[in-house]
């Protein structure tokens, strides 16, 4: 079972005078303790395990009052109490629109039934909308939970793949799914009705591989630490390994795995994540260094085998005088990150303008001390910098081609995590990265060289 989180270890709660209009009468009282600086988790609906859901009949259904349709609300209450348990769980309030003219409508009389049986509590939702949003456990809600894990509550094994049911469109809980490229919103959109032979049987393919991965990951236990926001450990937790591919607009686009929910592995902090075990065993990261700028490298019959970010040719003023490591730190993670907005963005004037955004988003004074005064440059000549010194490979800069690369590194983790599970040892994928057991260093090393080898022809450069 998961360790219930202990509230005296969670940050400290505001309180408010702000009575919003939307609540049911007596819910709300003055100086209720709101935890308005609390990281929130989304509400997804989500598949209830046949034993959680008897637990909720027997045990939380009888507190509470239900409206007319009582069946549908008792699966409504469910759904919620299982993704609360997922989110405080992590350290998380969950969060849900109240807004009576969306999506959430439904679910709104089973929040307030929650409140009024003292199950749950309200906190201070959108500064923007100014409605409340954000709920989290009372300390009657935590006791009743204290001995439930996640993987008690949800099923987090994937649906019918889409490719196999035909009346289906897109689905969160598909092992492949397509969405549109829609200025960043996750719009989806249904598999195309027809697909040649090659698409459908890469498809289902993928689908297959995705199913077998998540089914062999869960039956491992992949533990982490719970970090507060001073960065010390309150409790451990079970992080759920199951994946997905996403594609962009195509199937020769995107098709990067990612994990899922509060739970998910890829939802955790840097420090979570280098905390967690499998099994009891410590886990390592193993990453393609400068994964797709070296592949437009390798591409073009180049093999480059330095740092492909050259930071020192970029900014070479940082270079000049000794500067602490946190300045030569920061300055190659802002190139890295202005290099992969160029080779995301479809042309030159959304690479300036993602570039001047991550810059201005930046919270460090570091940052801005070498971009101005020390280099005296800003992120647009930095992005010219940038492909002056990547000249054999500029003409694939703005031109989108980031998808396509995602679509070749992903190709190459999935057959390396299809290795690890046909050997029965575990593996999780972190983009362009796999984390295994430490033992299983070399194992992921050699996997990873010889499936890059054989599609670009190249060493890659691989680090961990």
């Amino acid at each position: 079972m998961t360790p219930h989180l202990k509230t005296n270890n969670l940050r400290p709660a505001r309180s408010c005078h702000i009575s919003p209009k939307n609540l049911p009468q007596g819910i709300w009282r003055d100086n209720y303790e709101l935890r308005n600086d609390m990281e929130s988790h989304n509400f997804e609906p989500c598949t209830v395990l046949p034993g959680f859901f008897e637990f909720i009949k027997t045990n939380i259904i009888p507190r509470v009052e239900l409206a007319n349709n009582k069946q549908k609300q008792c699966l409504l209450i469910a759904q919620i109490l299982a993704r609360m348990l997922e989110a405080h769980n992590s350290n998380k309030s969950l969060a849900d629109s109240r807004n009576t003219g969306s999506k959430a409508n439904s679910r709104i009389p089973s929040y307030d039934a929650l409140i009024k049986a003292n199950i749950l509590r309200i906190c201070l939702g959108s500064e923007i909308s100014a409605k409340v949003s954000r709920y989290d456990f009372t300390g009657k809600g935590r006791n009743i939970f204290k001995n439930h894990s996640i993987f008690d509550a949800i099923d987090f094994l994937f649906d019918t793949p889409i490719s196999r049911n035909k009346t289906s469109y897109n689905s969160e809980r598909a092992p492949v799914i397509l969405r549109a490229k829609n200025k960043g919103k996750k719009e989806q959109i249904p598999f195309p009705r027809k697909m040649d032979n090659r698409t459908l049987k890469f498809v289902q393919q993928r689908e297959e591989s995705i199913m077998i991965i998540n089914k062999a990951n869960l039956a491992f236990k992949w533990e982490y630490s719970v970090m507060n926001d001073k960065g010390q450990a309150i409790a451990k937790n079970q992080a759920n390994p199951c994946i997905r591919s996403i594609f962009i607009d195509h199937f020769e686009q995107g098709g990067r795995l990612y994990s899922r929910g509060a739970s998910g592995y890829q939802s955790l902090s840097k420090l979570e994540r280098h905390t967690m075990l499998v099994d009891g065993n410590q886990t390592v990261e193993i990453d393609f260094s400068g994964c797709q700028l070296r592949m437009l490298y390798h591409f073009e019959g180049i093999d480059y085998t330095g740092d492909v970010y050259i930071p020192e040719k970029i900014l070479p003023e940082l270079y000049m005088k000794k500067y602490p490591d946190v300045y030569l730190e920061t300055a190659r993670n802002y190139i890295k990150t202005a290099t992969n907005m160029i080779l995301n963005a479809d042309d030159y004037r959304k690479a300036i303008n993602a570039a001047t955004k991550k810059y201005r988003d930046n919270n460090s004074g570091i940052l801005s001390e070498i971009i101005y005064k020390i280099c005296k440059t800003k992120p647009s000549d930095l992005v010219n910098r940038i492909k002056q010194y990547h000249q054999p490979i500029s003409k694939h800069f703005f031109t989108g081609i980031g998808l396509r690369l995602q679509y070749e590194e992903t190709n190459i983790i999935v057959k390396v995590l299809d290795q690890f599970i046909k050997l029965g040892k575990p593996a999780l994928s972190l983009h362009d990265a796999i984390i295994c057991r430490e033992e299983d260093i070399q194992l992921g090393q050699r996997l990873m060289s010889k499936f890059y080898v054989k599609k670009f022809g190249f060493e890659p450069i691989i680090k961990h």
